[in-house]
């Protein structure tokens, strides 16, 4: 272990043990602060993001360039967040549990912060404040390991908003940002128990499966997004084919991005000739499936084998099934258990797919575009978790607590 990971290691327990004495209202104010901060420093933050597009440009599709982009909006929306945050109850200090004991002590379990957490990230600079921020309101210190494609971004971000953070008194080290960008960092920082309580990688399904390989850390996985969509026979064609494109083109580089179509057999004619058009429209290359091409004018073929593929690209899967059990099947087989969908007027379809489909978030008649912690209610999201561990889908404040069982007495002991 190098000393530059144990250094930081060191200086996170330190604001852990900081972050217990800083008051809500302390944290609530750097918010705040943080927010404005981005909003004085637009020009200056852009400018950073600038420098790492100009390096990443011959090296990352034009699509994937777009995730690691900063534009006016983009960076308000980051500040705008902060705000959001600042304004949510704390979820810490809530009582989840109480027993009164008949030997005569009470049991109390109530929610405190995780700890230390490392986030591991790809080319996604808005995930460096929302990280921050959800960390921060809950009480936990955190440790950023961003892309080395949004290095210069990062720095930037971190940069203002430590001396915010300094501003508002809080603990030097409540975030700090790994700047190397070596595999064997990662590989280093998820083996650091005595340092970090729990790791969350957030990215491609490589990052993910190389923490998940190399961690001896505990770990909330957050999931790739293959995410498919159930047409029924009973769908509305003109609303339907709206949500669809929505949830394609909206930003295809996203995880809650729609990646395949599955259409029942009885769905008409005039569904995929009006779905063509529209994807065509918006620059989506079609790939259909043999039991379907003949109902497309111009698409390209597709495999089975591509079931289970992210394309992260203005591409789309489509494959007819003959019912929803065929639906739910390769669903429940093929995606990534991240969003999935149904498109229909019946109930008993609706109420089946939404009880079987094994998936952290299941859409009925709405976008997967809308899977995400800010549409929840929860003012940012740190990732969305796959896993059925405490915490699935969207994770927000609560997911980035765990609980402490209090007994108290009159100098009881065990019979």
């Amino acid at each position: 272990m190098n000393d530059y990971l144990i250094t930081i290691g060191k200086n996170a327990k330190q604001a852990e043990k900081e972050l217990k004495k800083t008051s809500m209202q302390t944290i609530n104010n750097a918010l705040q602060i943080m927010a404005q901060a981005i909003d004085d420093n637009v020009a200056e933050i852009i400018a950073a993001n600038l420098k790492d597009i100009e390096s990443a440009k011959n090296k990352i599709s034009q699509v994937m360039l777009d995730r690691l982009t900063l534009n006016e909006k983009r960076v308000q929306n980051l500040a705008y967040n902060l705000r959001l945050v600042a304004s949510l109850e704390s979820p810490l200090d809530k009582v989840t549990y109480s027993y009164q004991n008949l030997n005569g002590f009470k049991i109390t379990t109530v929610t405190v912060p995780l700890g230390v957490i490392a986030m591991i990230y790809e080319a996604r600079p808005n995930v460096t404040t929302e990280a921050m921020s959800l960390a921060l309101k809950t009480g936990n210190a955190i440790i950023l390991r961003g892309s080395s494609s949004t290095l210069n971004t990062n720095k930037k971000l971190l940069e203002i908003i430590r001396e915010c953070g300094k501003k508002a008194d809080l603990p030097e080290n409540f975030v700090q940002l790994i700047e190397t960008t070596s595999y064997e960092d990662i590989s280093n920082l998820v083996k650091m128990n005595d340092y970090i309580d729990v790791v969350i990688p957030r990215g491609g399904e490589k990052l993910i499966q190389n923490v998940v390989n190399n961690a001896t850390v505990p770990i909330i996985e957050t999931g790739t997004g293959n995410n498919f969509a159930y047409i029924d026979a009973s769908a509305d064609i003109d609303q339907a084919i709206k949500v669809l494109v929505n949830a394609k083109v909206q930003r295809p580089t996203v995880c809650n991005a729609l990646e395949k179509i599955l259409v029942h057999k009885d769905v008409s004619a005039k569904f995929y000739q009006q779905l063509e058009q529209a994807l065509k429209e918006a620059n989506v290359i079609i790939k259909a499936h043999s039991n379907v091409i003949d109902k497309f004018m111009d698409v390209e073929i597709f495999d089975d084998e591509e079931l289970a593929l992210e394309y992260l690209d203005y591409i789309i899967g489509i494959k007819q099934v003959n019912n929803l059990d065929e639906a739910i099947s390769i669903i429940n087989n093929y995606s990534s258990k991240h969003s999935n969908l149904i498109l229909s007027t019946q109930l008993f379809e609706v109420e089946r797919f939404t009880s079987e489909i094994d998936s952290a978030c299941v859409f009925v008649n709405v976008s997967t575009r809308f899977a995400d912690g800010v549409e929840f209610g929860l003012g940012s999201e740190i990732g969305i978790s796959t896993q059925k561990t405490h915490a699935r889908g969207p994770m927000g404040l609560s997911a980035l607590t765990s609980t402490k069982s209090i007994i108290s007495g009159q100098y009881n002991d065990r019979k």
